[in-house]
């Protein structure tokens, strides 16, 4: 399983900087980084949107490589 995060500028008003999760090049979600309009929650990562068995709108990472072992482990039952 190859997952990447794809930069990608959001439209929004404070969350902008966001990321294309593609899992064996396939669009699997969105995530956003919060922005310091967030407090404590600035620079974290947040799923946007998921899509198929990922389909959900409301986890939170720390960084990136805690979103890809987040990814890995929802969609390790869905393989096969």
């Amino acid at each position: 399983m190859n997952i990447e995060f794809q930069p990608i500028e959001l439209f929004h008003e404070q969350d902008v900087v966001g990321r294309l999760v593609l899992i064996d090049g396939k669009l699997a979600g969105v995530l956003a980084q919060l922005s310091e309009a967030h407090g404590d929650s600035a620079g974290k990562w947040f799923l946007e949107c998921g899509f198929g068995a990922l389909g959900r709108c409301d986890t939170e990472f720390e960084d990136l490589e805690a979103a890809r072992r987040w990814f890995e482990q929802a969609i390790a039952p869905n393989k096969g």
